[in-house]
């Protein structure tokens, strides 16, 4: 809602950006002051304003690093002291005196922030944006007064550097011809970029995807223009009031996701993800807000959208589209928040969309390497109806993909589903059209059938349901996967999903010994493999990678532990000569009554596998220098008679 404090929060925002940058009007000047004076609350907010821009033009336009790079605190307290006490940075109230030491104490700013708002101060004053005039001594003793010079035409001095390049599929060439790619700083100036995608990451925190062909122009760590080509925006609370420019719009932006084409022929189509994004324009048509300065403003919320011929006028409401700009608006999207308010678990849930076709155990790898706000990521287990709305009707409903992954599988036991943190399936959304699901569709001899859980919307449908397709399927391709968000939990192993261990029983003929399957989600090295075994316990038994002591041992794993499995490759405890015939288990016995198949190059020092080979399990051996598959998995013995 765009409420008289939040017009006043926006108009601050514009007016210290204008302050900053030097182009700031004597008319803006008086305003400013006059607003700081109606409003002390947002004193605080425009010093802190002012040391965002004090830091970047410190690091960026001199080179120099800040106080708190150098960690020379008395230097900044000297440099800051000595700018603070003669009260450069406070605009004047109605009487014409700035604020009293007394006064000022009631904000207390740290070491770093008094040197950030010194800094800015000083920037300013020799910018002759504002000069410090002599105190008035009518006014009594520690006050001063601030008389503002006010330049007829004042300079615009553009800082060297406003973003920097987060990736990009294709260069981009700045109009002096230099070519930028990931990870170099772009300066104010335009850019053009002939295809592919392009990520920029403002000073300001903004995130912008460009799509080529493209041409952009950086105005500032605050403001761009352009001039064609689409780009979808992301806006965080630092970045309020960052301003899109097109031929033929001017877009304000109130802290949201929006997308915005600048087509060749001037016309500008603006699609608002979710937030608030104001439209300015020139003329007297429309229902809309008009600001200080006298320009009329129209508010577009999120799922609204519009066409703009014209800087004279707000142009039509057109339908609402996220697939027009294909995967740009999810590379940029942010983790989304399921609130407790809301009646949510807390948790972030994010859509992550890759530009090649992605494997489900790779989007297990992937989630499990990212982090959001400290938390550790992995894919999504949703285990309520209600979460399952949320996801769908927030994240997914207004994606332009057909498929999903989330962290459901069945590999380890076929028919028998288990999330990827190791909570229990007591919640399904199986899709029932055109065939009820899972199905186990047998793709291919060499996949074995679908072991893993995806959202997919079916074709002729725009529901959203849940459907088993392969590792990487050869009917569907699928490109995107959803990542969860969660505290560290102590029941959630980490880079692995285990099955329930089965129990190998005297009264079978067994040993009394329990086995676990786990597949590996991160594993680099057997040696790893094997550390994680160790750390799994069971019934206050640690394990250990599985020792196949006897024929039936390994038969029993055969056709009880791996029997109907998705996994082809499984890590085994064996280790040691193969040339020499000094073949171990972990448990230390000699390697007797398991014929072990020779690596595939020859090698001395091997670790074992079980492997499906044709149509039936065997034991090989692999070069210990060469690490197990990506997608494997590694079997845990507990052995309750050495504990």
């Amino acid at each position: 809602m765009n409420t008289p404090e939040s017009q006043d929060r926006d108009r601050l925002q514009h007016l210290a950006n204008r302050m900053c940058d030097g182009t700031i009007s004597p008319e803006e000047i008086a305003e400013l002051e006059a607003l700081l004076n109606r409003q002390p609350e947002l004193q605080t907010r425009y010093l802190q304003i002012l040391s965002l821009h004090a830091e970047l033009l410190t690091r960026y336009r001199t080179g120099s690093p800040g106080p708190r790079e150098t960690g020379d605190e008395d230097s900044a307290a000297d440099f800051s002291d000595s700018i603070i006490n003669s009260d450069p940075v406070m605009p004047a109230n109605s009487s014409g005196n700035v604020r009293t030491e007394q006064s000022r104490s009631r904000w207390p700013m740290s070491r770093a922030l008094q040197f950030a708002v010194a800094a800015a101060a000083t920037l300013l004053v020799l910018a002759g944006v504002a000069t410090l005039r002599s105190r008035d001594t009518s006014a009594g003793p520690n006050v001063a007064e601030v008389q503002v010079e006010r330049p007829q035409e004042p300079a615009f001095v553009a800082p060297a550097f406003v973003a920097t390049v987060r990736a990009s599929t294709q260069p981009l060439w700045l109009e002096d011809g230099k070519a930028l790619s990931e990870g170099d700083r772009v300066p104010a100036q335009a850019l053009a970029l002939k295809g592919g995608q392009a990520e920029l990451v403002f000073d300001s925190g903004v995130r912008l995807v460009l799509e080529g062909p493209a041409n952009l122009r950086l105005d500032s760590s605050n403001a761009a223009f352009l001039t064609s080509g689409r780009l979808v925006a992301h806006v965080p609370e630092s970045g309020w009031g960052f301003r899109v420019d097109t031929p033929t719009s001017r877009l304000v932006d109130r802290g949201t996701d929006f997308g915005v084409i600048a087509e060749d022929s001037g016309a500008t189509e603006v699609h608002v993800f979710r937030g608030q994004v104001d439209l300015q324009y020139e003329g007297q048509k429309g229902s809309a807000k008009v600001d200080a300065q006298g320009v009329k403003e129209l508010v577009m919320l999120g799922r609204q959208a519009r066409r703009i011929e014209n800087l004279s006028e707000p142009g039509r409401s057109i339908k609402f589209s996220k697939e027009i700009f294909e995967r740009l608006e999810s590379a940029i999207a942010e983790p989304l928040e399921w609130r407790v308010a809301d009646g949510g678990n807390g948790h972030f849930y994010q859509l992550v969309v890759c530009r090649q076709p992605i494997t489900w155990h790779q989007a297990a790898q992937n989630a499990l390497s990212s982090s959001h706000g400290g938390w550790a990521g992995h894919l999504a287990s949703i285990t309520s109806a209600e979460e399952d709305s949320f996801v769908i009707e927030k994240i997914l409903k207004d994606s332009s993909q057909r498929g999903v992954w989330m962290g459901l599988t069945d590999v380890l036991r076929e028919g028998f589903f288990k999330w990827v943190t190791g909570e229990k399936v007591t919640y399904t959304n199986w899709a029932t059209w055109p065939e009820q699901q899972p199905d186990n569709f047998k793709e291919t001899l060499r996949h074995g059938g679908e072991d893993y859980g995806i959202y997919s919307r079916f074709v002729n449908s725009d529901e959203w349901k849940w459907n088993d397709l392969s590792i990487d399927s050869i009917h569907e391709t699928v490109s995107a996967y959803l990542v969860e968000y969660e505290p560290p939990r102590d029941d959630f192993p980490s880079g692995a999903v285990a099955h329930e261990p089965l129990m190998w029983s005297a009264d079978r003929g067994g040993n009394d010994h329990a086995y676990q399957l786990v597949l590996a989600l991160n594993s680099t090295s057997c040696e790893t493999d094997r550390d994680n075994a160790r750390s799994f316990t069971h019934n206050g038994v640690s394990g250990d990678l599985v020792a196949l002591d006897t024929p039936g041992e390994f038969e029993f794993i055969s056709n009880n532990v791996l029997r109907i499995c998705g996994i082809n490759d499984n890590l085994i405890g064996l280790q040691g000569s193969l040339l020499h015939g000094d073949l171990k288990w972990t448990n230390g016995r000699k390697v007797e009554f398991v014929d072990v198949q020779p690596p595939r190059l020859p090698a001395d020092q091997v670790y074992g596998m079980i492997v499906w080979h044709h149509d039936h399990w065997e034991v090989q051996a692999r070069a210990l220098g060469s690490p197990p598959e990506d997608w494997h998995g590694y079997i845990v013995e507990y052995d309750f008679g050495h504990e």
